[in-house]
């Protein structure tokens, strides 16, 4: 089976197109969405306190 150059170039708009929608999906689940621009830090500290309130 021979892929004409058409197609091909049809298949790699098409997995490109694919991957960028991919990729932005991907970033816009990673971003911090509740608006505050400085991270939450868990100290061990931290950590005590919450297996101790779930416990």
């Amino acid at each position: 089976m021979v892929i004409m150059p058409t197609k091909l170039l049809v298949m790699k708009k098409v997995i490109f197109l694919f991957l960028i929608l991919f990729s932005t999906i991907c970033i816009h689940s990673c971003t911090n969405d509740e608006g505050s621009e400085d991270l939450d830090l868990l100290t061990p500290e931290d950590e005590k306190e919450i297996i101790k309130d779930t416990a």
